[in-house]
């Protein structure tokens, strides 16, 4: 047993090292631009390129540091921070209380605010409040419906003061040919994913994905041997005399995850 406790020990340690909202998903193009724009820029990262995901949180704040240091943007720079701020626009804090994690402008920004008795608070002294908005959140000028998209990048969105919400569709299909067979293979999703944060404390993800796909030969093999799809769960046959398949399959995925900010450092 004691074998055991060392290696579950450095297991949960490893999950208190996460912070600062929900995640980026993975082969989400923040990945590439981040890397570029640190290549780039020098700028000390709020993450490591070596762990991901890496929070939307960070991306932001990192993006923020590009805009405001002394480094010139060419037009694929400009393009690419506005992909990241329209993407994870609820880490846009209001203009009153920059952002900078480093750079020459980093000693401008350390004063965020003074109260009536002079007292000067710097952003690493006062908790965020959720999604004020600054200039660099871009809203939709004519919403659908009034209420959906009313930013570029968010079907429905939240902006409350210490709340936010994000819900947004999902779809994804694919066809393919396999060599020798006249059918076609194919991927088709739809679902819908929610993400949010309360009081830059508490963050949630959830996602749920109603699948059908046709496989090629290896995997139906995968499939036929381990009883199981890779990467899911509950599935059935499916079948379509309109598209001519007799062995596809129907699964239904769903994920999801909470996260918690223990102090500034730990988060669970």
């Amino acid at each position: 047993m004691k074998n055991f406790h060392l290696p579950l020990f450095f297991l949960l340690f490893s999950t208190l090292a996460f912070a600062q909202g929900t995640d980026v998903p993975l082969g989400n193009p923040a990945y590439h631009i981040m890397d570029r724009l640190e290549i780039k820029s020098d700028l000390p990262t709020p993450f490591h390129s070596a762990l991901k995901s890496y929070s939307r949180g960070d991306v932001a704040r990192y993006a923020l540091a590009i805009d405001t240091s002394d480094m010139p943007l060419t037009p694929l720079d400009r393009f690419d921070l506005d992909f990241i701020f329209e993407d994870n626009n609820e880490w846009l804090i209001s203009s009153k209380l920059p952002t900078v994690i480093g750079g020459k402008r980093e000693q401008v920004f350390k004063k965020a605010y003074t109260d009536s008795t002079n007292t000067y608070y710097t952003l690493e002294g006062t908790q965020m409040e959720a999604s004020l908005k600054d200039a660099r959140y871009v809203e939709t000028k004519k919403p659908f419906l009034k209420y959906f998209y009313e930013t570029p990048a968010n079907f429905f969105e939240i902006d409350n003061k210490f709340f936010h919400m994000r819900v947004n569709p999902i779809l994804n299909l694919q066809l393919a040919k396999q060599s020798g067979e006249s059918g076609l293979l194919f991927h088709n999703q739809r679902g819908f994913e929610v993400r949010g944060g309360v009081d830059d404390r508490i963050y949630f993800y959830m996602n749920l994905l109603e699948s059908q796909s046709r496989f090629p030969d290896y995997v139906n093999e995968f499939i036929a041997k381990n009883r199981a799809i890779p990467g899911e769960g509950f599935f059935k046959n499916y079948q379509s005399s309109l598209f001519n398949v007799n062995n596809g399959f129907d699964y239904l995925n769903g994920e999801g995850y909470i996260g918690f900010n223990v102090t500034k450092h730990v988060g669970i």
